[in-house]
């Protein structure tokens, strides 16, 4: 009886004050606990939780009910409808840093790595938030994107058609690189002149994602930062920090900068004169400005001035 009685509730949640009423009713919990019975009644309970996350006033609701590593299985599901919903509702609910804890706990990140080899434009576009999201909170969660090799679908997106699943791509590779063993592994993916082209992309959000994963990958290991160099990378980093409007972008450019050059200013110095090495003054923290300040150039720039 519990089929029925799932898609029931399923049919319900396709309608905003019916879910409000079977939220009112009690009825999240039983519908969560409805995702590991079998398979004519996870069916419909997957359905309605997809609706219910995709509302957001549910989604903290349903990370509070726990439970929700049972999507992750249903990834997995010869059912096309059943894997669909399950990417829809964890996508949603990797916005709440609740539910990241148990998807990334549940294994999703290897489920969702496989999904990414192949996946439909719209269905990438899913997998990658999730990922990006999930990431951002469990970057050591990364482990299990790395043993079904999730991380090249990850690097093969950077030379995607769509900006926005470079962007995405880019974010999720840096929110994992912060976990070194993911960041090892990165670095022999041919990552960086990958990242590095998307420093030339027309569109702003692949740039400034490009240049997060590249800082991250900078700091947290002297060889990438080397790597980062011979790709040419600070030539357009130095570019853009020569032409943005925004101070934000530009403290972010500065920052990784000096992750790449590591008191090697003499490097921007060449590709933006003076001009390059005083916007790192002015938008540096202190620390930084006096790491330019011990640099080879600015007794010169001094004497100009």
């Amino acid at each position: 009886a519990k089929g029925p009685a799932a898609g029931a509730i399923a049919s319900m949640a396709n309608q905003a004050h019916l879910r409000q009423t079977v939220y009112q009713m009690g009825g999240l919990p039983s519908l969560v606990a409805l995702l590991g019975m079998e398979s004519d009644t996870s069916y419909h309970a997957v359905q309605a939780i997809a609706q219910f996350a995709a509302d957001e006033r549910y989604r903290a609701v349903l990370a509070e009910i726990g439970g929700l590593g049972s999507l992750t299985p249903l990834l997995a599901s010869h059912l096309p409808h059943v894997a669909q919903c399950a990417l829809s509702a964890i996508a949603n609910l990797s916005f709440v840093p609740s539910a990241v804890e148990q998807l990334a706990a549940s294994g999703a990140l290897a489920h969702l790595g496989q999904m990414l080899f192949g996946a439909s434009e719209e269905d990438a576009q899913m997998v990658l938030t999730a990922l990006t999201n999930i990431l951002s909170g469990s970057p050591s969660a990364s482990d299990s994107l790395l043993k079904v090799g999730g991380h090249m679908a990850l690097v093969t997106q950077l030379s995607s058609h769509s900006s926005d699943a470079q962007s995405k791509a880019a974010m999720a590779i840096g929110h994992m690189c912060r976990h070194p063993p993911a960041l090892q592994t990165v670095l022999t993916a041919d990552t960086i002149p990958l990242l590095s082209k998307l420093l030339y992309s027309p569109h702003p959000a692949v740039q400034l994602q490009a240049v997060y994963a590249l800082g991250v990958l900078a700091a947290e290991d002297e060889g990438a930062a080397s790597a980062i160099t011979l790709a040419g990378a600070v030539a357009p980093l130095t570019t853009l920090l020569l032409s943005s409007f925004s101070v934000d972008v530009k403290q972010h450019l500065t920052l990784t900068l000096a992750h790449v050059v590591r008191g090697e200013w003499r490097s921007v110095f060449n590709v933006g004169g003076f001009q390059a090495l005083l916007e790192v003054l002015t938008v540096g923290s202190e620390a930084l400005q006096q790491d330019v300040s011990s640099g080879a150039g600015l007794a010169t720039i001094a004497r100009v001035l």
